[in-house]
């Protein structure tokens, strides 16, 4: 029982650096596979069938999760992809007399190409507007089996799909509702194996927004893409294996209603483990069971199941039953008990490979001499207002070069134009003569320019550990298959981001907050994870768009000595900060910007004394007076 509790209490989702040991996680499987084995043994034919369609919806659920839950993109068509697989299946078994196995691997496939066609506007637009236009495949794949009779019966549906067979047999129902229990475990497993690769990290940042996804190093729409396939192969699994329960369907048999309960069962259910929406699908089923009047009331009661589930339990029952787990092992621990070793807080590792200033020279690798970034003749208007117009410096490793100017002088808009957000009208942008301007964000980042934002781009819901592990997906890459798959190419370069972030958070002073969620850390600490994180990403050149901000006294000083280290491994820096007295005590060349224009450069003591700036900053009535910087 208590195994049991440890599981519920344990399995990842949201955090994928809390990993349960073996020993809990075959409880887990245990407790399912009894409740699932249950009608079999009892020779119940009623609940063999209803818990069969309980793990065929499943299926679709937690396709859908991976797409809603972990990466946050509002793709709602998952009723009208696993349609569009059960009536390929059907139609190629029924009415052209295929092999039931063929048909299924067909309309698994078919159901993969019409997800991948249905999420192109997910590439172009967001939110709400793309779960609109996915949520019409879920209503127009019915209504055109309608209008074309001849192949898929039409509104009369399709009869005489034969059931696959088996040493000539054909499969009994219980035998079909175990394969939907074997299908739904194997993609149980393979989502699990996924969100805990580094894939999982990807999710994360796409979940945060394109910006921070973009920020370290990797392309939104590859993101994307893996995710909608993913879904709508789950989606196909279950429509192909659906129709030879009766050897029947018809459109009647995807509603908008099961559109409504496939969301709220997600909801319902939870995105903080890939197992939860198997709850709320199977609550949402076991609704019907109260009244033989549900059919009329169906909409109506899954759109409230739907509402209360997101007013009530916003993070789904997944976390009150982890929380109730916690609460009973709590109150069952003995005394003294041994809490096992070998890892930090939250199963995240004790230590990184080595002392933590060795580490980063290495993982930066900045000791190239030739890693200059040169930004020549920068300008950018946007309408009429031209905000940058000829910005021109160098920062050269191992030296710090602050760029300072009044608010609205185009600071964060030259930082945006090298770091790939904004593309500028003319001028030049290189790192070691490689030239960058026109280079998407994350092709930036992979020639080694990382960055920090004004407002620190954190992964609230993830470990200060995995914050810092998610700036090294610029690295070679895991195939999404080989991660669904739990392979040791996988495992391995988890285990080795977790070893190097480690370096970089005890490099950064952080390491004792390792296994803590970041948004629970102080506004400085955030500042300092934020850079470790850019740092993670081995770059040559590290943009800060006012990493002091908000930060008082000690914070400051810890900032200060954060970026003296950086500096000593080797590492560009151009700094944008108001902090005047963290600039002067910092930079080792200065370049000033009024209105998008250079209008001085030098040495801190040389802007210092500098006529121009001095009027630019603090106005001509007080310099007059002989008062500077």
């Amino acid at each position: 029982m208590t195994a049991v509790l440890k599981t519920i209490a344990g399995v990842p989702g949201g955090t994928a650096g809390r990993r349960p040991g073996t020993a809990r996680e075959i409880a887990l499987v245990a407790v399912f596979a009894v409740v699932a084995v249950l009608p079999l043994i009892a020779g119940d034919k009623f609940w063999t069938r209803k818990l069969f369609v309980i793990a065929v919806m499943s299926i679709v659920a937690v396709g859908l999760n991976l797409v809603l839950g972990y990466a946050g993109e509002y793709a709602l068509g998952q009723v009208g992809i696993f349609a569009a697989g059960a009536y390929v299946t059907g139609v190629l078994t029924a009415t052209y007399g295929w092999n039931a196995w063929a048909a299924m691997l067909a309309g698994v496939l078919a159901a993969a190409l019409i997800g991948l066609v249905a999420s192109v506007p997910g590439l172009r637009v967001g939110g709400w507007y793309f779960a609109l236009t996915s949520l019409f495949i879920a209503t127009v794949i019915p209504q055109t089996v309608k209008i074309i009779p001849k192949p898929t019966g039409g509104e009369f549906g399709l009869a005489g799909i034969d059931r696959p067979t088996v040493l000539g047999h054909a499969l009994s129902t219980p035998a079909l509702y175990a394969l939907s229990l074997v299908l739904l475990g194997l993609s149980l497993l393979g989502l699990r194996n996924l969100t805990r690769s580094t894939w999982g990290l990807a999710f994360a940042c796409l979940r945060r927004g394109d910006i921070c996804l973009r920020s370290v190093g990797v392309s939104p729409t590859r993101v994307r893409l893996t995710i909608y396939l993913l879904a709508a192969v789950l989606a196909g699994v279950g429509g192909a294996v659906y129709p030879f329960l009766d050897g029947f369907i018809s459109p009647d048999a995807f509603p908008l209603s099961l559109s409504i309960l496939i969301i709220g069962a997600t909801i319902i259910g939870g995105s903080d483990a890939v197992w939860a929406p198997v709850i709320g699908v199977a609550i949402l089923q076991f609704v019907p069971e109260v009244s033989d009047r549900f059919d009329k009331y169906a909409l109506l009661i899954y759109g409230l199941a739907l509402v209360l589930g997101s007013l009530l339990l916003p993070r789904g029952l997944v976390v009150p039953l982890r929380r109730g787990a916690s609460a009973l092992l709590a109150a069952a621990a003995r005394p003294g008990a041994g809490t096992g070793g070998g890892t930090g807080t939250g199963g995240v590792p004790a230590g990184g490979t080595g002392s933590a200033d060795a580490a980063v020279a290495r993982l930066t690798g900045a000791a190239d001499p030739g890693a200059v970034l040169e930004v020549a003749g920068l300008g950018k208007a946007f309408g009429g207002n031209q905000a940058v117009a000829d910005v021109s410096f160098t920062a050269r490793p191992g030296q710090i070069t602050a760029v300072i100017g009044a608010n609205g002088c185009g600071k964060t808009t030259t930082l945006n134009l090298i770091s790939g957000f904004y593309r500028a009208d003319r001028g030049r942008v290189g790192v070691g003569g490689t030239p960058l301007e026109g280079r998407a964000p994350h092709r930036v980042v992979r020639e080694r320019v990382s960055r920090t934002f004004q407002t620190p781009l954190l992964l609230p819901d993830r470990t200060v550990l995995e914050n810092v592990m998610a700036g090294m997906l610029t690295r070679t890459p895991v195939g999404a298959a080989t991660a669904i798959l739990g392979l040791p190419a996988a495992r391995r370069a988890r285990a080795g981001f977790a070893a190097d972030a480690a370096d970089l958070l005890a490099f950064a002073g952080l390491a004792h907050l390792a296994g803590q969620e970041a948004d629970t850390l102080s506004p400085g600490r955030q500042r300092l994870l934020e850079v470790a994180r850019a740092l993670a990403g081995s770059p040559a050149v590290l943009l800060l768009d006012e990493p002091a901000a908000g930060l008082v006294g000690a914070e400051v000083d810890e900032l200060a000595a954060l970026l003296r280290a950086v500096r000593g491994a080797g590492v560009a820096i151009v700094l944008v900060e108001h902090n005047m007295r963290l600039v002067m005590g910092l930079a080792d060349h200065v370049v000033v910007l009024d209105t998008g224009t250079v209008i001085a450069t030098g040495t801190p003591d040389e802007v210092r004394a500098d006529a121009a700036v001095a009027r630019s900053y603090l106005g001509r009535s007080r310099t007059e007076k002989g008062e500077g910087l």
